[in-house]
């Protein structure tokens, strides 16, 4: 009985389908981050505090509407852990931890979305809302120290994304590519404890989508 059900299952894997893309996608995203916050008062510092390579990540929800098989527009709505880690004298520094709720307006295309396999991309604005900041120290000896007030709620910028996109089956597809956004504005207010330059944040990752299409006539 297993084996007749296996068979039926890559039977039915393998009869064409109708791949739909013009329609309402509606799904999750994760991307795993490395993340940078890149500040000339920061890298003046020299020796005593000096990058090091910090990771993050994001995740939620996508929605967009596609007009045509080739082209949508909608927006992400993303939980987003990442910051700025740093050595002193080449120890272990102080690690800047950030969260953002992001949200992405972003338009869509596509090649042919009949083929199992095609290229897909997205760009536009992002608006970064600030949800917390602090400063952890990495011997653990000094308490957490809450830097929000430091940092700027809102940081806008740019995102830019493209992969490929496979057709699972009818209706879903998953998407894997390249995600990498810049802020245009600071992510630090003037004056406080990180200076009066301004701080941009950048980040990069690997973009997993899961998504389902409601098509729509």
């Amino acid at each position: 009985m297993k084996k007749l059900v296996l068979i039926a299952a890559a039977f039915m894997l393998m009869l064409p389908a109708a791949f739909a893309q013009k329609g309402l996608h509606a799904g999750l995203k994760v991307t795993p981050i490395t993340t940078w916050m890149f500040n000339s008062d920061f890298s003046d510092a020299g020796d005593e505090l000096d990058y090091k390579t910090t990771f993050g990540y994001t995740l939620g929800a996508t929605l967009n509407y596609h007009f045509t098989d080739g082209f949508g527009l909608g927006a992400d709505f993303l939980y987003s852990s990442q910051g700025q880690n740093f050595t002193s004298f080449g120890e272990d520094g102080s690690k800047l931890q950030v969260k953002y709720l992001k949200i992405p307006i972003l338009l869509h295309f596509n090649t042919n979305s009949e083929e199992v396999v095609y290229f897909q991309g997205n760009f536009g604005p992002q608006f970064g809302l600030l949800l917390s900041g602090n400063i952890e120290d990495p011997t653990g000896f000094i308490p957490d120290i809450d830097v929000k007030d430091e940092l700027e709620g809102l940081n806008i910028g740019l995102v830019l994304g493209f992969g490929l996109g496979f057709n699972v089956h009818e209706n879903f597809k998953i998407n894997a590519g390249l995600r990498f956004d810049g802020a245009l504005t600071s992510a630090t207010t003037e004056g406080g404890i990180f200076g009066d330059e301004k701080t941009t944040n950048v980040t990069g990752g690997v973009e997993l989508g899961f998504i389902y299409v409601l098509p729509i006539d």
